[in-house]
């Protein structure tokens, strides 16, 4: 389009480069380093083919803003690579944490305003019978023990009000899909001002077993 308009309009041309340059900027954020040379070989041939229509064709001129079209096609097509290279750790990054999640006996779940979930491990369908992914948007408060709900719900709002990063520990019950209770040990982090996370992360570990042991000790 850039070259017909370049052939058919007669300050087409004065446009050709920047429009071009402004689709190689596109491209490198959203496609392969492949496809960006690709865009910028078509840029440069159109580029030297609207050269016989031109009425001051200057060969210098010509071979220094195609010299200088190649190297903004250099550039942006290194960028392309990097950002590449950088999504790739991201997803494997985010791979790894999530195998790590799914394979961990601790629960993990984000909590956003009001106390619902944002986010849900991949253990609490092994923990608790519930599919992690219907959780979200869900209150925290359909997981906990309505006997624990009003404690629970009092240590939430002070982990809010806490200072960033600060944590705070307690313990709860919670309820599992078949009915069953569930002791967990909870540690909750605020992280609200990570504008990566914006949540209040809170790590539930199953402690049942111990308190077990500890109704027989102290009979």
């Amino acid at each position: 389009m850039l070259y017909l308009f370049a052939r058919s309009d007669v300050d087409g041309m004065l446009l050709y480069l920047p429009g071009a340059t402004l689709i190689l900027v596109l491209a490198t954020a959203l496609f392969t380093p492949a496809v960006v040379i690709g865009l910028g070989a078509l840029a440069l041939a159109g580029f030297l083919a609207l050269q016989p229509f031109e009425s001051s064709f200057q060969p210098v001129a010509v071979l220094g803003m195609m010299l200088i079209m190649a190297s903004v096609v250099a550039v942006n097509a290194i960028i392309a690579h990097s950002r590449g290279r950088l999504d790739a750790r991201r997803r494997s990054a985010e791979r790894r944490v999530e195998a790590l999640l799914e394979h961990s006996s601790d629960l993990v779940v984000a909590l956003a305003g009001e106390g619902r979930i944002r986010y849900a491990s991949p253990s609490v369908s092994a923990v608790l019978g519930r599919d992690p992914g219907r959780l979200t948007g869900d209150l925290v408060s359909t997981l906990v023990h309505p006997d624990d709900l009003v404690r629970v719900q009092g240590w939430i709002r002070e982990v809010w009000s806490a200072p960033a990063t600060e944590t705070a520990r307690t313990e709860m019950r919670l309820r599992r899909a078949g009915g069953s209770v569930l002791f967990v040990d909870a540690i909750a982090t605020n992280r609200l001002g990570d504008p990566d996370v914006q949540a209040v992360i809170v790590s539930l570990r199953d402690i049942g077993t111990r308190r077990a042991l500890e109704q027989q000790l102290s009979h």
